[in-house]
């Protein structure tokens, strides 16, 4: 077997693993949930001889942005639940910086790069 076919046969192995941990930690994570309980939002506690437990609960919100719009002017502005995240559009940024590489000299003063984990990816050749 070929190098490469060892680690990526091992890589598949774990992964396999891995799955198989993640399942069970959450099958023991709902059964501790039953026995201590969890409110809708914050935190729950109870305590074993050996072990204090914790759950936490958690609301996901989202606004609708179309209907905010439509009563902001109904709530005081100090009171608006609402901010605008400035954040960077990576495929225009990219264009700029196919087309445009003067203009993209002037922005990347304000962008900070550092590389990210490189991804791998493991598909078992068909014969």
């Amino acid at each position: 077997m070929e190098p490469i076919d060892e680690k990526a046969h091992e890589l598949n192995r774990l992964y396999v693993e891995r799955d198989a941990i993640s399942a069970a930690i959450i099958a023991v994570e709902t059964e501790l949930i039953a026995l201590v309980g969890t409110k809708t939002e914050g935190r729950t506690k109870a305590r074993g001889e050996i072990f204090t437990v914790m759950t936490t609960g958690k609301l996901n919100r989202k606004l609708d942005v179309s209907m905010w719009e439509s009563i902001r002017d109904k709530v005081p502005e100090e009171m608006h639940p609402v901010r605008t995240k400035v954040e960077l559009d990576l495929t225009k940024l990219r264009k700029i910086e196919e087309l445009s590489p003067s203009i993209y000299k002037i922005i990347s003063r304000a962008i900070t790069e550092k590389p990210a984990k490189t991804s791998v990816i493991v598909k078992v050749e068909e014969s």
